[in-house]
């Protein structure tokens, strides 16, 4: 069961079972969401996740995720639309420098403590107050206390992934800018030089900057990120493995069902007949 409530640009769900939720989650595609799940199975790009303690999760508008229901759930979920609150504008107005959604790297995950867990909760409860009872104030509040969920989730991975000094902090903006340039660059530059100039640094510059942290090579990193999207666009999509390779930057589609039989162990036709008979 779960209880929908929508306000404008933002909406509040609370569920305990995955019952009919997936036909929700298809309309919310295009929507920011932080996931809150107390226990539960969550299948994220293809990634599951067994969650047995408080977690939270920042997913952005282009991943895809699903509630699984082989395990017991129940959670949270709030999603809102970039125009309500613009990640890119105010990510470095709160200093979140891209961590929790634009980041390549990995999907934002956060266990939380008995008392971490406690202040979320009461964030997610003053939201579902304001979506409850609306007066001419409930936009600015509900900005506001979204604001005030992500700042909390960016000081909790903070903390955990132990990100306190100034140099820590600047190592790891620059590792965010990367990841942002992936993100709005990966389906048209394919050169790693031409990523190393966007950041006023040469190739071998930027691969010990990144490499540095125990991530990928940058070259892995963008193959990876392309990778991701031929994936999404394979099992989400009615488009032709010509069509995928295309809007990837493969005028070629010979040349990107190799790449993608190197990187992934099957060809793109396999990976689509694979995914479909698994659901």
């Amino acid at each position: 069961m779960y209880t929908h409530i929508k306000y404008n640009r933002l909406g509040f769900v609370t569920f305990k079972g995955v019952d009919d939720f997936s036909t929700l989650m298809e309309e919310l595609g295009g929507y920011m969401k932080i996931l809150f799940l107390k226990e539960g199975e969550v299948l994220i790009d293809f990634t599951h996740y067994h969650i047995h303690s408080d977690t939270l999760f920042f997913i952005n508008h282009s991943q895809i995720f699903e509630l699984l229901g082989d395990l017991p759930v129940e959670g949270i979920l709030l999603y809102y639309s970039r125009d309500f609150y613009c990640v890119e504008i105010n990510d470095s107005e709160v200093a979140c420098h891209g961590i929790l959604y634009n980041n390549v790297y990995e999907i934002p995950s956060i266990d939380l403590n008995e008392e971490e867990s406690f202040s979320i909760q009461s964030i997610f409860n003053n939201i579902q107050f304001e979506t409850e009872n609306v007066d001419s104030a409930n936009e600015e509040m509900l900005q506001l206390l979204l604001k005030q969920l992500i700042i909390k989730g960016t000081r909790i991975w903070k903390i955990k992934h132990h990100i306190n000094d100034n140099a820590s902090n600047q190592e790891l903006d620059f590792v965010r800018k990367f990841s942002q340039l992936i993100e709005r660059n990966f389906k048209s530059v394919h050169a790693i030089a031409e990523y190393a100039d966007m950041l006023f640094v040469t190739p071998k510059h930027l691969n010990k900057k990144i490499t540095q942290f125990g991530y990928q090579s940058p070259k892995q990193i963008l193959m990876e990120r392309i990778m991701l999207e031929a994936k999404r666009l394979l099992a989400h999509s009615v488009l032709t493995v010509k069509e995928i390779g295309y809007s990837l930057g493969y005028d070629d589609d010979a040349h990107f069902v190799r790449i993608f039989t190197k990187h992934c162990g099957e060809s793109p036709l396999q990976f689509r007949k694979q995914y479909i008979a698994l659901r």
